[in-house]
């Protein structure tokens, strides 16, 4: 799916440029551009999966997930716990997402690939061990 919506993104942006600049999509930092976004999604995708299923309820999963997005938009650990703001997974996504040059960032994007990888593997594998011994009984 999000190589899809990257598809589409694309689609439209050349539609949008393609009488001054048509060449601006196949460049290099386009297509990097479009990696993060399709490994944040993928890896953002895994995470709300393994919470949810953890936590054996769909509304559980959605709430801390909202949770999580709320703590990084309003900035409150960004200012107080910089280092700890860079470990939640919107925070990363964040980070990888977005230019440092221009934006005030709390990690580097390889730091934000690190964290995006480490919440996606944990909840995934804590998921599994948990439908495992659910299942066993």
């Amino acid at each position: 799916m999000a190589v899809l919506i990257a598809g589409i993104s694309s689609a439209f942006m050349y539609a949008a440029v393609e009488d001054w600049n048509p060449g601006l999509l196949v460049t290099g930092a386009a297509f990097v551009g479009h990696g993060k976004f399709v490994a944040f999604a993928v890896l953002s995708g895994l995470t709300g999966f393994g919470i949810t299923v953890i936590a054996r309820s769909t509304l559980v999963g959605v709430i801390v997930t909202i949770a999580q997005i709320a703590v990084t938009m309003t900035q409150a650990l960004a200012g107080a716990a910089p280092a700890l703001d860079a470990l939640l997974p919107v925070s990363a996504a964040r980070n990888l997402l977005l230019d440092p040059g221009i934006n005030r960032l709390t990690a580097g994007p390889g730091h934000a690939l690190l964290v995006l990888i480490a919440w996606a593997g944990i909840t995934t594998a804590a998921a599994g061990i948990t439908l495992g011994r659910r299942d066993a009984r």
